[in-house]
């Protein structure tokens, strides 16, 4: 099954990368994303967290900002990718924010959740980790494509 070298492959090449900060998986179901992403990460010892299939965007949010050194696997994740809030948190997770004065000028990805919500962890975050998100589909949506873009695919 060359896929599973494939994506192992893929998951070793974003963890070293200095400008990749995400793998995005896509396959039918059944072709063992999970089993193979599990065994990877187990294999090159890598500390991780991992979120089940149902994910709203403030409990991904709450997730990078509790875990914002390691590599965050989501799982069967596509209904955020026709999110617009966990489209903003997965893309400023992803790519360096802008002006010095937010942290931006040194390359750190400041993602960032302004609300009234006591649900919220912490106003703001410098995600330093990894994401790995698994899916059977990818949206065509905008949004969803400028994610994309700044992923390994």
């Amino acid at each position: 099954m060359k896929h599973v070298d494939n994506i192992r492959k893929l998951l070793r090449t974003m963890l070293a990368s200095e400008r990749f900060h995400a793998l995005v998986v896509v396959s039918p179901p059944g072709w063992a994303k999970s089993t193979t992403i599990d065994a990877a990460i187990a294999e090159l010892a890598v500390d991780h967290h991992a979120i089940g299939a149902y994910t709203t965007p403030l409990s991904l949010y709450n997730a990078i900002c509790g875990h914002p050194s390691k590599l965050l696997v989501l799982d069967d994740c596509a209904g955020l990718f026709t999110d617009t809030k966990a489209m903003a948190v997965l893309k400023a997770a992803t790519w360096p924010s802008v002006g010095a004065e937010r942290g931006g000028a040194d390359g750190s990805r400041r993602v960032a959740w302004s609300s009234t919500s006591d649900k919220v962890t912490q106003a703001e975050t410098v995600f330093a980790g990894k994401l790995v998100l698994l899916t059977n589909v990818l949206p065509g949506r905008a949004d969803a494509q400028a994610f994309f873009s700044r992923t390994m695919l």
